[in-house]
């Protein structure tokens, strides 16, 4: 099928994350049941039922980690349903996925993000882009408020006419104008009703500020944290020395726990299976120590961090090389 949009993505998982959304623009009708038949769990290697789930199931079920978990992140459906995708992608099912997607005229270019830095997608329409659905526009508010005070304005006019007329000529009625009283009634009401809507919207915009920037540091503080937990520091064979490439790891971490004082880092020090196992406990101990030491330097309490070594008993990925190094956890 010839291209009608391509996704540019910066990082795998947000590239596929881009795909779902250019099919949802090009088929406005699209259901869940839809979606599932159209981006099945087999283009992921780990997934059989489903590549989207509930996000509230998600939260219930700890699964946070294996999901897109920023609200800008999400898929929504026409109907408004509101679905959390699976956000690890390895290049193997990428490569399915980007495959798959040919076939609905979605084409990928993929520029890989650097370490720590947030991905993201855009999407180049090759055709003229599907136009959105919009909804019926409200009634005229401004409008309606006149109508009312119209009609105020006539019941007061009639009520003042009808006491005029039936009162005692004594009573000094013929002193007044009716329809300046009430206009001048109705001028008051509007004016407390302005004012009270003034007063309303001003509150409501510093509610909306107030939101937006709580919104923006919980955001922020999820994606250092994720950065976090998922970073390592690596050292040279049989060496617990921190080296210039170790600076922006430790650079973020020390932001993190400024802005989070409560948070307590954890610092777990591996080392690879070579040598004996007391000096590699001893090596692991060494690395995790210099970390320590160094977010120390950067002003952070010793009291947030905690330094133990497993040696070569808690192997990681990476062979020899990617186990000479140091792990973090949170808590």
């Amino acid at each position: 099928m010839d291209a009608k949009v391509k996704v540019h993505g910066r990082a795998q998982s947000r590239t596929v994350l881009g795909m779902v959304n250019a099919y949802l623009e090009m088929n406005p009708d699209t259901t869940l049941e839809k979606l599932n038949e159209a981006f099945p769990a087999t283009l992921h290697s780990s997934k059989k039922d489903s590549l989207f789930a509930d996000p509230a199931q998600v939260v219930k079920e700890g699964k946070e980690k294996d999901y897109f978990e920023h609200q800008d992140e999400q898929v929504v459906l026409p109907d408004g349903t509101v679905l959390a995708m699976l956000e690890k992608w390895v290049k193997e099912d990428y490569d399915k996925a980007v495959e798959h997607a040919k076939q609905y005229g979605i084409v990928c270019d993929l520029e890989m993000t650097d370490s720590f830095e947030r991905g993201g997608y855009t999407l180049e329409w090759l055709i003229e882009k599907p136009a959105a659905k919009t909804k019926k526009k409200c009634e005229d508010c401004s409008f309606k408020s006149w109508l009312k005070s119209l009609i105020l304005l006539a019941i007061l006019l009639l009520l003042a006419f009808l006491l005029c007329k039936f009162c005692s000529k004594d009573c000094g009625c013929d002193k007044v104008d009716p329809v300046q009283k009430a206009t001048e009634q109705v001028a008051d009401n509007s004016a407390s009703q302005n004012a009270l809507s003034a007063e309303e919207l001003a509150a409501q915009k510093a509610q909306e500020e107030a939101d937006r920037k709580a919104k923006e540091a919980a955001e922020k503080t999820a994606a250092l944290k994720k950065a976090i937990e998922g970073g390592i520091i690596k050292y040279k064979k049989s060496s617990a020395d921190l080296t210039a490439d170790s600076d922006d790891t430790i650079n973020t971490i020390a932001e993190f726990l400024k802005a989070n004082p409560n948070s307590t880092l954890e610092v777990i020090g591996h080392a690879s299976p070579e040598g004996p196992a007391e000096y590699n406990q001893i090596l692991s101990e060494k690395r995790a120590q210099a970390v320590v030491n160094a977010l120390i330097k950067k002003g952070i309490p010793a009291s947030q961090l905690e330094a133990r070594g497993v040696g070569a008993s808690q192997q990681i990925a990476g062979g020899d090389e990617g186990n000479r190094s140091v792990e973090f956890r949170i808590k």
